[in-house]
This record gives structure tokens, C-alpha cells and sequence, in this order.
């Protein structure tokens, strides 16, 4: 969500969402740079864990439109569905 606030209009959610791969989750875990919720409090920050590193394919901190789509692609929330038409918009095939 704090992706697609950024390409479109959608507000951001209360608690900013980060992508990194699973094996960079891994290896910050067991630096212990993560700490685990149980439960989200206000103050915490969500980390989702892709298959890849999703700086791939991005030359700044936001993931790239394409793979923002297909990470939400299946949402049924009716604001997620019309953002991501928009988000579609600025790619260039």
C-alpha cells in the first residue's frame, strides 16, 4: 500500500509496508535488525517477503509498477482495484 500511495492517489495505510526478498528477511532476522509482532501496533512498520529482491527492477526506493500490480493484483477492495488501473497507467510496454 505505501507503493501505491506513492504512483497514485490512494492514501497510505496507517502502518508503511516494505518489500524485501525472503533470504534478506532471513538474514535480518537473525541480525536481529527485525523484531516480530504478534499483534501491529501503531508504530510498527509491515515487511512483506518476496521472491526476489524487488530492487531489481527499480532504480529508487519503490518497487517497480509491474510487480506492485501483480502483488495486489488479486485485492478485492474496490479503492485497491481502481488504483491499480491507475498505476498502470505510467508503465511504457
Amino acid at each position: 500500500m505505501t507503493a501505491l500511495a506513492q504512483y497514485t492517489l490512494i492514501a497510505d495505510g496507517k502502518n508503511p509496508v516494505y518489500a524485501m526478498s525472503a533470504s534478506e528477511y532471513r538474514r535480518a532476522e537473525m541480525s536481529r535488525l527485525v523484531d516480530k509482532q504478534e499483534y501491529l501496533e501503531k508504530d510498527s512498520l509491515i515487511i512483506e517477503q518476496w521472491r526476489y529482491r524487488p530492487k531489481l527492477l527499480t532504480n529508487d526506493q519503490t518497487v517497480d509498477r509491474v510487480s506492485l500490480y501483480l502483488a495486489l493484483r488479486d485485492e478485492r477492495d474496490e479503492r485497491i482495484e481502481a488504483a491499480l488501473g491507475e498505476l498502470l497507467e505510467g508503465v511504457k510496454w
